[in-house]
């Protein structure tokens, strides 16, 4: 079974032992932490499984709205690229993603935030130079442009895939979600792309943020390395899973397995 039909058949079987379960709670808790979400991985997973989240009597960090709002809308962004992976990069599809993302958060109430919108004032991010508003969208279409010449004829690479990702990270055409939008954006284009697809850890977030100005700078290497290694984790974790899946289908053993995460034990 390819990857992207088990990922559709768990999430429409509500298999909470698999793949999907993993990804959708590891993606969510990992990139909106590295964009400074407080909310814990066990809260991730509680509140992907209940729709509510709870705060221990020793909680003494505060939880934005916001934070939740995004983990529940980022649930929703993955289901909405596992239905449309194979659809084309255009404004209207990374318009949507944002929208999707940041529905019901306080960017709506702004009039310099728009959801679902490109940016209508200039970011700053870092030292890098991002695209004034002004120039946002035609710098998208010609990103688009020539990323769709080449997707039309052929299979796309990796590199491909993950320098479109530099480029719309150095454009940053929305307000706030640019690094949210984009991790999606390549893990549709790896499972269009019949490539294993990864979820890019909160733990490896600072070199991750420190390749993309080295490659930007010239020096692909390194976040191409992150990406291989984080490639490698999500094969692993497919590889325990594909044996769970085994387990509890054709009954072999009689074994518990400690959570859903991967990590499982006799």
């Amino acid at each position: 079974m390819d990857l992207i039909d088990r990922l559709k058949e768990e999430r429409d079987t509500k298999y909470s032992w698999g793949i999907y379960y993993w990804t959708q709670i590891q993606f969510a808790y990992n990139s909106n932490r590295m964009e400074g979400s407080k909310i814990s991985e066990n809260q991730t997973e509680i509140l992907f499984d209940t729709r509510k989240i709870t705060l221990s009597k020793e909680e003494e960090e505060t939880i934005e709205v916001d934070d939740i709002i995004e983990s529940l809308n980022h649930f929703k962004c993955f289901d909405y690229i596992l239905d449309t992976y194979s659809e084309k990069l255009s404004h209207s599809y990374i318009k949507k993603l944002h929208g999707i993302l940041k529905r019901h958060t306080k960017s709506e109430e702004s009039t310099i935030s728009p959801v679902g919108r490109y940016k209508v004032e200039d970011n700053i991010v870092g030292m890098v130079q991002t695209s004034s508003w002004e120039r946002t969208t035609e710098d998208m279409e010609q990103l688009l442009h020539g990323y769709n010449y080449i997707s039309n004829k052929r299979i796309m690479t990796l590199e491909e895939i993950v320098d479109f990702h530099v480029q719309y990270e150095t454009i940053h055409p929305f307000a706030d979600g640019n690094g949210r939008t984009g991790r999606l954006i390549m893990f549709k284009e790896c499972l269009k792309n019949n490539i294993k697809p990864f979820v890019i850890r909160d733990e490896v977030s600072v070199a991750y943020k420190k390749s993309l100005d080295d490659y930007r700078a010239g020096d692909k290497e390194k976040l191409l390395t992150i990406i291989k290694g984080e490639q490698k984790v999500y094969q692993k974790i497919l590889d325990k899973l594909r044996f769970v899946w085994d387990f509890l289908i054709n009954g072999i053993g009689n074994r518990l397995f400690e959570d859903r995460t991967g990590n499982y034990h006799t």
